[in-house]
């Protein structure tokens, strides 16, 4: 059915005005929430990073706690400090040297095992390359050396009760941590539980502008 003139002029200025209404909500909803919930997106980041950082300082923590609780180790793997540059490069100062407890009939010549120099005195404990294994049952023993090639090995004869584990990975710098991690713990604790405790509050925060937006979109689809 044909419309007349005047109806098509009409169709024409509603058409006209609904553009209008439509053109300045887009623009005044686009000015007054896309910058805060850019803002607020932001914020919901930095709340994730540093709960993030909190958890990871928080399992640190735990393995510091488990290491001084099992001082024997764990699953017969230890973990030791390493106290100076005498393994270099094999093992510098600062390393986590890990070790497993292996029989000493398996314990062969270039091996690296850590060993107490002097029989349970823990400050006498010591990480050397095995030079060679001698003798046989309760008299087995190793003589051991330094990583250098050509150096002489050492003239100690080292019981392999005294053998505390045989070297199976090292962690560079990982030991620096864990030591200040140690000394620290305390105050390491309280600080990883406040920016977690932080993360949550802020996260709770902008929670309302990121769903304001969401909302608005929706709206704005149902204008179609």
């Amino acid at each position: 059915m044909p419309i007349s003139p005047q109806g098509e002029a009409f169709v024409e200025e509603v058409d006209h005005l609904a553009d209008e209404v439509w053109d300045d909500n887009t623009v005044t909803l686009a000015m007054a929430v896309v910058p805060g919930e850019k803002k607020a997106r932001n914020i919901k980041r930095l709340a994730n990073a540093l709960f993030g950082f909190g958890v990871l300082v928080c399992l640190l923590l735990t393995v510091v706690l488990v290491l001084n609780t099992f001082p024997g180790g764990v699953f017969g793997l230890r973990f030791f400090v390493e106290p100076t540059d005498a393994m270099a490069p094999v093992i510098a100062r600062g390393d986590m040297l890990i070790t497993v407890n292996r029989a000493p009939e398996r314990i062969d010549s270039g091996n690296v095992i850590t060993y107490y120099a002097l029989p349970g005195q823990p400050d006498s404990r010591l990480t050397r390359v095995v030079h060679e294994r001698a003798g046989s049952g309760a008299r087995l023993y190793f003589r051991t050396r330094r990583p250098e090639a050509g150096v002489e090995h050492d003239s100690l004869e080292i019981p392999a009760a005294q053998v505390l584990g045989v070297r199976v990975a090292v962690i560079p710098r990982a030991g620096f941590v864990l030591s200040f991690l140690h000394t620290h713990a305390w105050a390491i604790a309280v600080l990883a539980a406040a920016l977690c405790v932080a993360a949550v509050l802020l996260r709770k925060w902008v929670r309302p502008f990121v769903r304001k937006k969401k909302v608005i979109v929706h709206e704005e689809q149902a204008l179609f």
